[in-house]
């Protein structure tokens, strides 16, 4: 029980964390110095997405089997 609740934290440390990544790569988008910064921004926030995406699909597993 208590290293599932200590994983379900690890995992919304996470999601908080891949926001946070989302959110500094969609300013730099935004900013849009040159091609190859806003590629680089993309290709993170497509990456921060799908690990936040991970990390909420395996908390709703844990939940799914009263793991918290």
């Amino acid at each position: 029980i208590y290293m599932s609740d200590r994983t379900n934290d690890i995992h919304m440390e996470i999601i908080t964390l891949a926001k946070r990544i989302i959110d500094l790569c969609e300013e730099g988008i935004k900013i849009d110095l040159d091609p190859g910064c806003v590629s680089d921004f993309k290709k993170a926030k497509d990456a921060a997405w799908a690990m936040k995406q991970r990390s909420k699909a395996e908390i709703a597993t844990h939940q799914s089997r009263g793991k918290w």
